[in-house]
């Protein structure tokens, strides 16, 4: 079945640069000819073309062909956001064609995902209306909270429930890449094809807040029962993975 994203909803433009650089094993950037540009822009190739990486050999072929950029690294005859979107757009499409073939990359399709209850994810898709509430007790400021859960986290999590109501596996999500202004808890809302990066696994149990801040200092004396315990408990961890593109597909 052929999965065409039609709405990008979610793309981590740096993650899929990163994996299209190491894929293409650091490609170095060909020398190009210098002959049909300025000396201006014939310096600037030749500083691009001492950088590796997807993102440079764009930027060389906006230089070559449209004498885009200055000397001083400014932009002179495209602007900033055009050459940002043709950028994005490339490692976009490079990046569907790629994964979409490489067996490390996992596609989850038809995907309606929620927070874990009482997760840090849970309370972030909230925090940013506490910013209306006025409260008397001066020991607790709630409008700072959502700045402080997008501070003191990088990733946040939401998870995929099965029909038994079970965690079949965890996703992670960087708040800076969502598109179009989409917020976490739109996820909820949306059914949605994914390309993710299993990370590691863990038990769901442990993204409920108290969990999440325990530091466990005191821990006791392994004992064959706390071995057995810690077999069963083995059983009950899911996979994690890094979501790299989310979007709205059509399956073929």
């Amino acid at each position: 079945m052929n999965n065409r994203i039609i709405k990008v909803i979610y793309f981590d433009e740096a993650a899929a640069a990163d994996y299209l650089d190491i894929s293409n094993g650091g490609k170095k950037i060909e020398e190009r000819s210098k002959t049909k540009g300025s000396s201006k822009n014939a310096n600037v190739e030749a500083k691009l073309e001492t950088r590796t990486g997807i993102v440079f050999d764009i930027l060389s072929a906006l230089v070559s062909t449209k004498g885009s950029l200055s000397v001083g690294g400014g932009i002179s005859g495209i602007s900033e956001t055009a050459i940002k979107t043709t950028v994005t757009k490339t490692i976009l499409n490079d990046y569907i064609m790629q994964a979409s073939s490489d067996k490390s990359i996992k596609i989850l399709p038809n995907c309606t995902i929620q927070p874990y209850p009482n997760s840090i994810s849970f309370f972030k898709m909230y925090t940013p209306y506490l910013k209306m509430l006025k409260l008397e007790d001066k020991n607790v400021d709630l409008s700072k909270m959502d700045e402080t859960l997008t501070e003191g986290k990088g990733y946040f999590e939401m998870t995929k429930i099965n029909e038994l109501g079970e965690v079949q596996f965890i996703l992670r999500f960087n708040l800076t890449s969502f598109n179009n202004n989409y917020r976490l808890a739109d996820l909820t809302r949306m059914q949605l094809s994914y390309y993710v990066v299993k990370v590691g696994q863990a038990d769901p149990s442990s993204m409920d807040i108290e969990k999440e801040f325990e530091l466990d200092k005191n821990k006791s004396p392994l004992t064959v029962e706390k071995l057995k315990g810690e077999e069963s408990k083995s059983h009950s961890l899911v996979p994690i993975y890094d979501v790299v593109l989310a979007g709205v597909a059509t399956h073929e």
